[in-house]
């Protein structure tokens, strides 16, 4: 039973591996998680959050983010993008995102970052 349990494993890890050589270098991109908001400014109706947030390597930069304005709720998730099909060293790396917003009026907004699964980073903010 034993060598049965570690022949899978040894497969899931290949079949893993492979699933990203498959990929051009620059293409793989995925959401990535915000620890903390570091910094925000506002200027009108425009707002500039310096988030920081986690990479599974060091191989990743951000890409872009997505976000969509519900009432006075901004969900945001950040997308980073790995640079290279090539073997990557194996540790936790963390880069600050630049994520400009703008809302349509003055108001109490809450912006939410995608942190992992159901869990946010949170901010609610009084735009003039």
């Amino acid at each position: 039973m034993k060598p049965t349990i570690l022949v899978l494993l040894a497969l899931s890890i290949v079949v893993g591996c492979s699933d990203l050589g498959d990929q051009l270098p620059g293409s793989f991109v995925s959401p990535i998680a915000a620890n903390r908001i570091v910094q925000v400014d506002v200027t009108g109706r425009s707002l500039s959050f310096l988030v920081n947030c986690t990479m599974p390597e060091p191989c990743w930069v951000f890409q872009r983010i997505d976000q969509t304005l519900s009432g006075t709720v901004a969900s945001i998730r950040v997308y980073g993008r790995r640079t290279t099909t090539e073997a990557c060293a194996q540790v936790i790396w963390w880069l600050d995102a630049r994520c400009n917003v703008s809302v349509p009026s003055a108001g109490t907004y809450t912006f939410t970052f995608w942190r992992g699964g159901t869990s946010t980073v949170d901010t609610t903010l009084s735009v003039p």
